[in-house]
């Protein structure tokens, strides 16, 4: 449909009717949540099915000790997903996605080195490196776009 009006290389360029058919920060991501609950309740029920079938107990939910960074968690990552989904449907799949891929790696990365202490002296240094090269990477593929 953009490409009908003439507007399909920016969705900007594009009548407002046209692009609220595109929202994808509203409707998209709430069907997409609403989406995301169905499919872990319907895995909790099938969890607990399973459980009763062979008469063991559900495992505990720890619900007072995970409540707080269960909540936090849930939340970085939505804001996070969120972010990655705008970004996505400005910058392109091709390009957004691999710097997001990249990006999580070295986050994680650096959780396992800073946090968890994986890593010490020269493998860390290694590593080092190697996240170095991938952040120039990122860089150097969001010139790509043009």
């Amino acid at each position: 449909e953009a490409r009908a009006h003439g507007c399909a290389p920016s969705l900007s360029d594009c009548p407002a009717a046209i692009r609220e058919e595109f929202n994808t920060g509203g409707s998209w991501i709430v069907s997409f949540g609403i989406g995301a609950a169905a499919v872990t309740l319907g895995f909790l029920v099938l969890m607990h099915a399973q459980k009763a079938a062979v008469r063991q107990p559900a495992p505990p939910f720890h619900l007072r000790v995970m409540l707080v960074p269960g909540a936090v968690a849930g939340l970085c990552w939505s804001a996070a997903n969120f972010c990655g989904i705008l970004a996505t449907s400005r910058g392109g799949n091709a390009i957004v996605m691999a710097q997001m891929c990249a990006a999580q790696l070295v986050t994680s990365g650096l959780w396992g080195i800073l946090y968890f202490r994986e890593l010490h002296g020269r493998q860390a240094a290694v590593w080092g490196f190697f996240a170095l090269w991938t952040l120039a990477a990122i860089t150097l593929l969001s010139f790509e776009k043009g």
